[in-house]
């Protein structure tokens, strides 16, 4: 039974936040999409993940948890795959009954490589489990195979029209890539500015600082040479009082000898 607590939902994410999660997991693909199984692999997954969650609040502003964005791309890739089915059945159609098998066979390897991925990317992970219970009764609809919109008809080679579709798909993934790495670029410029602009700071504060020491030696060199001529002073003024004692004792030794 699911908890009667309200489940809290994320905001959703956007389509620029959805191409810098693609485009960080494509960074780590070997790790993220690997088929291995065990602890080890795991705990490796998960540090990767937390790595894209650290690159991903750089790169977009926002902090999403780790959990979130592994989730986001796990469905995102369950999606895609069941879409890119549909479409086939939706275009492609059939002569025979062997065609037909072998086409349901071919759906439902791709479902099984899509559960695949999902049981690969969260073994050992206990928080998976459980949030599996409640994306199990989520507004999804699940997918069902359906072969209804297979026809008995031979298959048609791709149309003119198809191809120019993938080409303006191929062009739009490549811009899209672009306009990642421009980001990057951004941002890595802007951590560049801001660096050397704190390294500007610093300097301009130590050249202050030197600025300061040279004008207090500087006042102890003034403080020394007025007590030098304090002190001259002093002497001059007692050899004036010798002088005046001098000539006193010469007048009073004048007259008594007169």
């Amino acid at each position: 039974m699911i908890a009667n607590g309200k489940r809290t939902r994320a905001k959703n994410f956007t389509m620029g936040e959805e191409l810098i999660l693609e485009y960080l997991v494509l960074q780590h693909k070997d790790v993220v999409c690997s088929q291995k199984s065990g602890a080890d692999v795991w705990r490796k997954k998960k540090d990767t993940w937390k790595q894209i969650a650290a690159d991903f609040a750089v790169q977009s502003g926002i902090e999403r948890p780790w959990q979130a964005l592994r989730d986001k791309h796990i469905n995102s890739t369950r999606l895609k795959r069941v879409k890119g089915l549909n479409e086939m059945g939706n275009k492609t159609t059939f002569n025979d009954t062997d065609s037909q098998r072998d086409l349901s066979n071919s759906a439902v390897s791709t479902i099984s490589g899509a559960v695949k991925d999902e049981e690969s990317s969260s073994d050992f992970d206990p928080e998976y489990e459980s949030k599996n219970t409640f994306r199990s009764t989520s507004s999804e609809p699940p997918y069902e195979q359906d072969n209804s919109n297979f026809s008995t008809s031979k298959v048609k080679v791709k149309s003119v029209n198809d191809l120019r579709k993938e080409e303006a798909t191929n062009i739009l993934t490549d811009e899209k890539l672009n306009l990642l790495k421009v980001q990057q670029t951004y941002y890595r410029n802007e951590n560049s500015r801001a660096a050397e602009q704190h390294k500007v700071e610093m300097e301009k504060q130590r050249i202050e600082l030197e600025q300061r020491k040279v004008e207090l030696e500087q006042y102890k060199l003034d403080l020394e040479r007025f007590q030098v001529e304090l002190q001259g002073k002093r002497l001059k003024n007692k050899l004036l009082e010798m002088e005046i004692l001098e000539k006193q004792g010469n007048i009073k030794d004048s007259k008594e000898t007169t």
